[in-house]
Protein backbone atom coordinates (compact mmCIF):
# COMPACT_ATOMS: atom_id res chain seq x y z
CA UNK A 1 0.00 0.00 0.00
CA UNK A 2 2.89 2.33 0.82
CA UNK A 3 4.40 1.77 -2.62
CA UNK A 4 1.10 2.64 -4.28
CA UNK A 5 0.79 5.85 -2.27
CA UNK A 6 4.37 6.79 -3.06
CA UNK A 7 3.82 6.11 -6.77
CA UNK A 8 0.71 8.28 -6.77
CA UNK A 9 2.54 11.07 -4.95
CA UNK A 10 5.44 11.05 -7.39
CA UNK A 11 3.20 10.93 -10.46
CA UNK A 12 1.22 13.90 -9.18
CA UNK A 13 4.45 15.90 -9.21
CA UNK A 14 4.69 15.50 -12.98
CA UNK A 15 1.95 18.14 -13.47
CA UNK A 16 1.18 17.96 -17.22
CA UNK A 17 -0.81 21.20 -17.05
CA UNK A 18 2.22 23.10 -15.77
CA UNK A 19 4.39 21.64 -18.54
CA UNK A 20 1.85 22.62 -21.19
CA UNK A 21 1.66 26.13 -19.74
CA UNK A 22 5.44 26.48 -19.86
CA UNK A 23 5.41 25.56 -23.56
CA UNK A 24 2.67 28.09 -24.31
CA UNK A 25 4.04 30.99 -22.28
CA UNK A 26 4.31 34.29 -24.19
CA UNK A 27 7.74 35.64 -25.03
CA UNK A 28 9.53 37.90 -27.49
CA UNK A 29 12.79 36.87 -29.14
CA UNK A 30 14.82 39.83 -30.34
CA UNK A 31 16.80 39.32 -33.57
CA UNK A 32 19.65 41.78 -34.03
CA UNK A 33 21.35 41.87 -37.41
CA UNK A 34 23.72 44.14 -39.31
CA UNK A 35 21.42 44.43 -42.32
CA UNK A 36 18.06 43.33 -43.67
CA UNK A 37 19.52 40.32 -45.47
CA UNK A 38 20.80 38.92 -42.17
CA UNK A 39 17.43 39.59 -40.58
CA UNK A 40 15.68 37.58 -43.25
CA UNK A 41 18.17 34.73 -42.90
CA UNK A 42 17.66 34.58 -39.11
CA UNK A 43 13.88 34.62 -39.42
CA UNK A 44 13.91 31.92 -42.09
CA UNK A 45 16.20 29.75 -39.99
CA UNK A 46 14.03 29.98 -36.87
CA UNK A 47 10.69 29.81 -38.72
CA UNK A 48 11.28 27.87 -41.97
CA UNK A 49 8.85 28.31 -44.82
CA UNK A 50 8.15 24.56 -44.66
CA UNK A 51 6.19 25.08 -41.42
CA UNK A 52 2.38 24.94 -41.63
CA UNK A 53 1.22 28.54 -42.30
CA UNK A 54 -0.67 29.04 -38.99
CA UNK A 55 2.30 27.77 -36.96
CA UNK A 56 4.75 29.90 -38.93
CA UNK A 57 2.62 33.01 -38.46
CA UNK A 58 2.52 32.38 -34.72
CA UNK A 59 6.29 31.87 -34.62
CA UNK A 60 6.96 35.08 -36.56
CA UNK A 61 4.77 37.02 -34.14
CA UNK A 62 7.21 36.03 -31.39
CA UNK A 63 10.10 37.75 -33.19
CA UNK A 64 11.17 41.39 -33.09
CA UNK A 65 13.73 42.47 -35.68
CA UNK A 66 16.00 45.45 -35.07
CA UNK A 67 19.22 46.51 -36.80
CA UNK A 68 22.37 46.80 -34.70
CA UNK A 69 22.68 50.57 -35.14
CA UNK A 70 18.98 51.38 -34.79
CA UNK A 71 17.97 53.91 -32.13
CA UNK A 72 15.10 51.59 -31.10
CA UNK A 73 17.49 48.82 -30.07
CA UNK A 74 17.70 49.78 -26.37
CA UNK A 75 13.91 49.80 -25.97
CA UNK A 76 13.57 46.53 -27.89
CA UNK A 77 16.19 44.94 -25.67
CA UNK A 78 14.20 45.87 -22.55
CA UNK A 79 11.01 44.38 -24.00
CA UNK A 80 12.54 41.13 -25.19
CA UNK A 81 12.78 37.98 -23.08
CA UNK A 82 15.77 36.67 -25.05
CA UNK A 83 17.98 37.99 -27.83
CA UNK A 84 20.19 36.60 -30.57
CA UNK A 85 22.54 38.46 -32.88
CA UNK A 86 24.43 37.66 -36.03
CA UNK A 87 28.25 37.62 -35.80
CA UNK A 88 28.36 40.94 -37.69
CA UNK A 89 25.88 42.54 -35.27
CA UNK A 90 27.87 41.31 -32.27
CA UNK A 91 30.96 42.95 -33.74
CA UNK A 92 29.00 46.21 -33.71
CA UNK A 93 28.63 46.12 -29.92
CA UNK A 94 25.79 43.63 -29.33
CA UNK A 95 27.91 41.41 -27.11
CA UNK A 96 24.99 41.00 -24.67
CA UNK A 97 23.06 38.82 -27.15
CA UNK A 98 23.61 35.16 -27.98
CA UNK A 99 25.49 34.82 -31.26
CA UNK A 100 23.55 32.75 -33.77
CA UNK A 101 25.29 32.05 -37.07
CA UNK A 102 22.82 30.50 -39.52
CA UNK A 103 25.72 28.83 -41.33
CA UNK A 104 26.69 26.92 -38.16
CA UNK A 105 23.76 27.37 -35.76
CA UNK A 106 24.18 24.53 -33.26
CA UNK A 107 26.50 26.33 -30.82
CA UNK A 108 24.27 29.40 -30.79
CA UNK A 109 21.12 27.33 -30.33
CA UNK A 110 22.68 25.47 -27.39
CA UNK A 111 23.78 28.72 -25.77
CA UNK A 112 20.35 30.31 -26.26
CA UNK A 113 18.57 27.38 -24.58
CA UNK A 114 21.18 27.13 -21.83
CA UNK A 115 20.99 30.84 -21.01
CA UNK A 116 17.18 30.91 -21.11
CA UNK A 117 16.30 27.53 -19.68
CA UNK A 118 12.93 28.75 -18.39
CA UNK A 119 11.93 29.34 -22.03
CA UNK A 120 13.30 26.06 -23.38
CA UNK A 121 9.92 24.42 -24.05
CA UNK A 122 8.38 27.59 -25.49
CA UNK A 123 11.35 28.32 -27.77
CA UNK A 124 11.46 24.74 -29.01
CA UNK A 125 7.70 24.54 -29.55
CA UNK A 126 7.62 27.64 -31.77
CA UNK A 127 10.95 27.28 -33.59
CA UNK A 128 11.46 23.75 -35.05
CA UNK A 129 15.25 24.08 -35.65
CA UNK A 130 15.71 24.45 -31.88
CA UNK A 131 13.81 21.26 -31.05
CA UNK A 132 16.63 18.72 -31.56
CA UNK A 133 18.94 20.73 -29.30
CA UNK A 134 16.21 21.16 -26.67
CA UNK A 135 15.25 17.46 -26.84
CA UNK A 136 18.85 16.32 -26.38
CA UNK A 137 19.19 18.64 -23.39
CA UNK A 138 16.01 17.35 -21.75
CA UNK A 139 17.00 13.71 -22.28
CA UNK A 140 20.54 14.25 -20.99
CA UNK A 141 19.46 16.15 -17.87
CA UNK A 142 16.82 13.51 -17.03
CA UNK A 143 19.36 10.72 -17.49
CA UNK A 144 21.83 12.49 -15.18
CA UNK A 145 19.09 13.03 -12.58
CA UNK A 146 18.11 9.38 -12.66
CA UNK A 147 21.74 8.28 -12.40
CA UNK A 148 22.12 10.38 -9.23
CA UNK A 149 18.90 8.94 -7.75
CA UNK A 150 20.05 5.38 -8.48
CA UNK A 151 23.45 6.02 -6.89
CA UNK A 152 21.90 7.45 -3.72
CA UNK A 153 19.37 4.66 -3.33
CA UNK A 154 22.03 1.99 -3.91
CA UNK A 155 24.03 3.08 -0.85
CA UNK A 156 21.93 1.06 1.67
CA UNK A 157 22.27 -2.02 -0.54
CA UNK A 158 26.07 -1.91 -0.78
CA UNK A 159 26.85 -0.42 2.68
CA UNK A 160 24.71 -2.32 5.26
CA UNK A 161 24.73 0.05 8.24
CA UNK A 162 21.92 0.85 10.71
CA UNK A 163 21.52 4.23 9.02
CA UNK A 164 21.40 2.51 5.63
CA UNK A 165 18.69 0.12 6.80
CA UNK A 166 16.58 3.03 8.07
CA UNK A 167 17.17 4.84 4.79
CA UNK A 168 16.16 1.75 2.81
CA UNK A 169 12.76 1.67 4.53
CA UNK A 170 12.21 5.36 3.93
CA UNK A 171 11.27 7.37 0.90
CA UNK A 172 14.49 6.63 -0.99
CA UNK A 173 13.72 2.91 -1.12
CA UNK A 174 11.22 3.54 -3.90
CA UNK A 175 13.90 4.51 -6.39
CA UNK A 176 12.09 2.85 -9.30
CA UNK A 177 9.10 5.13 -8.62
CA UNK A 178 11.33 8.21 -8.78
CA UNK A 179 13.07 7.03 -11.95
CA UNK A 180 9.77 6.21 -13.64
CA UNK A 181 8.20 9.53 -12.64
CA UNK A 182 11.17 11.38 -14.13
CA UNK A 183 10.80 9.45 -17.39
CA UNK A 184 7.06 10.16 -17.51
CA UNK A 185 7.80 13.86 -17.02
CA UNK A 186 10.30 13.64 -19.88
CA UNK A 187 7.56 12.16 -22.09
CA UNK A 188 5.31 15.11 -21.28
CA UNK A 189 8.09 17.64 -21.93
CA UNK A 190 8.98 16.15 -25.31
CA UNK A 191 5.30 16.14 -26.27
CA UNK A 192 5.04 19.82 -25.34
CA UNK A 193 8.24 20.58 -27.25
CA UNK A 194 6.76 19.16 -30.45
CA UNK A 195 3.35 20.78 -30.00
CA UNK A 196 1.58 17.53 -29.09
CA UNK A 197 -1.22 17.28 -26.50
CA UNK A 198 0.17 17.18 -22.96
CA UNK A 199 -2.12 15.12 -20.73
CA UNK A 200 -2.29 11.73 -19.08
CA UNK A 201 -4.78 10.48 -21.66
CA UNK A 202 -2.94 11.76 -24.74
CA UNK A 203 0.38 10.31 -23.59
CA UNK A 204 -1.02 7.11 -22.09
CA UNK A 205 0.64 4.77 -24.68
CA UNK A 206 4.07 6.19 -23.89
CA UNK A 207 3.41 6.14 -20.14
CA UNK A 208 2.29 2.50 -20.20
CA UNK A 209 5.45 1.57 -22.11
CA UNK A 210 7.61 3.44 -19.59
CA UNK A 211 5.92 1.80 -16.60
CA UNK A 212 6.19 -1.65 -18.21
CA UNK A 213 9.87 -1.19 -19.00
CA UNK A 214 10.62 0.04 -15.48
CA UNK A 215 10.31 -3.49 -14.09
CA UNK A 216 12.99 -4.75 -16.46
CA UNK A 217 15.42 -1.91 -15.69
CA UNK A 218 14.81 -2.37 -11.94
CA UNK A 219 15.53 -6.11 -12.11
CA UNK A 220 18.71 -5.50 -14.07
CA UNK A 221 19.90 -2.88 -11.58
CA UNK A 222 19.19 -5.08 -8.55
CA UNK A 223 21.10 -7.92 -10.18
CA UNK A 224 24.09 -5.66 -10.79
CA UNK A 225 24.19 -4.57 -7.14
CA UNK A 226 23.78 -8.13 -5.86
CA UNK A 227 26.33 -9.82 -8.14
CA UNK A 228 29.04 -7.18 -8.49
CA UNK A 229 31.29 -6.03 -5.60
CA UNK A 230 30.03 -3.05 -3.60
CA UNK A 231 31.54 0.02 -5.25
CA UNK A 232 31.36 -1.41 -8.76
CA UNK A 233 27.77 -2.53 -8.19
CA UNK A 234 26.76 0.98 -7.17
CA UNK A 235 28.37 2.40 -10.31
CA UNK A 236 26.69 -0.27 -12.41
CA UNK A 237 23.26 0.54 -11.00
CA UNK A 238 23.81 4.23 -11.65
CA UNK A 239 25.00 3.45 -15.18
CA UNK A 240 21.94 1.30 -15.88
CA UNK A 241 19.65 4.12 -14.72
CA UNK A 242 21.53 6.58 -16.93
CA UNK A 243 21.64 4.33 -19.99
CA UNK A 244 18.06 3.16 -19.54
CA UNK A 245 16.78 6.73 -19.36
CA UNK A 246 18.77 7.67 -22.46
CA UNK A 247 17.22 4.72 -24.30
CA UNK A 248 13.71 5.63 -23.18
CA UNK A 249 14.30 9.29 -23.99
CA UNK A 250 15.50 8.57 -27.52
CA UNK A 251 12.50 6.31 -28.12
CA UNK A 252 10.18 9.05 -26.89
CA UNK A 253 11.96 11.58 -29.08
CA UNK A 254 11.54 9.42 -32.20
CA UNK A 255 7.88 8.93 -31.30
CA UNK A 256 7.22 12.66 -31.06
CA UNK A 257 9.07 13.41 -34.30
CA UNK A 258 6.71 11.26 -36.34
CA UNK A 259 4.92 13.53 -38.81
CA UNK A 260 1.35 14.35 -38.00
CA UNK A 261 -1.38 13.33 -40.39
CA UNK A 262 -1.65 16.23 -42.78
CA UNK A 263 -5.00 17.48 -43.95
CA UNK A 264 -4.79 17.53 -47.76
CA UNK A 265 -5.15 21.01 -49.17
CA UNK A 266 -7.88 21.41 -51.78
CA UNK A 267 -6.64 21.65 -55.32
CA UNK A 268 -6.68 25.11 -56.87
CA UNK A 269 -8.36 23.51 -59.89
CA UNK A 270 -11.41 22.50 -57.87
CA UNK A 271 -14.47 24.69 -57.52
CA UNK A 272 -17.79 24.22 -55.75
CA UNK A 273 -20.70 23.87 -58.15
CA UNK A 274 -24.30 24.43 -57.17
CA UNK A 275 -26.54 21.51 -58.05
CA UNK A 276 -30.10 21.98 -59.39
CA UNK A 277 -31.51 19.70 -56.72
CA UNK A 278 -29.89 21.82 -54.05
CA UNK A 279 -26.59 21.42 -52.24
CA UNK A 280 -23.03 21.84 -53.44
CA UNK A 281 -20.29 19.54 -54.61
CA UNK A 282 -16.69 20.01 -55.73
CA UNK A 283 -15.87 19.74 -59.43
CA UNK A 284 -12.58 20.00 -61.27
CA UNK A 285 -12.35 23.14 -63.39
CA UNK A 286 -11.44 21.21 -66.54
CA UNK A 287 -14.34 18.77 -66.15
CA UNK A 288 -16.75 21.58 -65.28
CA UNK A 289 -15.70 23.58 -68.36
CA UNK A 290 -16.14 20.51 -70.59
CA UNK A 291 -19.62 19.94 -69.16
CA UNK A 292 -20.65 23.55 -69.77
CA UNK A 293 -19.26 23.48 -73.31
CA UNK A 294 -21.13 20.25 -74.18
CA UNK A 295 -24.39 21.68 -72.94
Amino acid sequence: MGAVKESWRQMRRVQPGKIAKAARQPFTLLLVAANEREHEALARYLAPETMPPPEREEALRRLELVLAGDSRLAAARRRAHAAVATPAARAQGCDWAVVLDVEAPRAGAEELLRRHGHLLLALGRHFPPLRPVAARGLIQSTAMRNAAVAALTAIPEVVPTPLGVAWAFGEFASDSVLLTANQVRLAMELAALYGRPVSWGAQSPAILAIVGGAFGWRAMARGAVALIPAGVGLAAKSGIAYGGTLTVGRWLWRRQRRPRAAVPAPSQRVVVEHQPQGGWRPRELRRLAATRHAS
